[in-house]
């Protein structure tokens, strides 16, 4: 089971989701803080950390296939998405 005391420290920091990276995902996606972490943990609900960097080519694929793929964005009520 998570925590909040588990979460990198840099994740902490002050940048955020690039919206626009995830424009054409229809998934509501919601920028990460401690103490909506931990909301999310006490919602019951599973939690999905995503992290992202330009020269990942798995994060690529997760934005342009997977988040945008109908079968997922239907699923994606039933996760919380940082």
């Amino acid at each position: 089971f998570l925590s909040s005391t588990l979460v990198p420290e840099f994740l902490s920091s002050e940048k955020m989701i690039d919206e626009s990276k995830l424009k054409h995902s229809r998934i509501r996606w919601v920028n990460y803080s401690k103490d909506k972490f931990d909301l999310a943990l006490k919602s019951g609900q599973p939690v999905i950390l995503d992290m992202f960097a330009d020269w990942c080519a798995a994060c690529i694929e997760l934005e342009q296939l997977t988040f945008t793929d109908p079968r997922i964005e239907m699923k994606s009520s039933q996760f919380v998405f940082m």
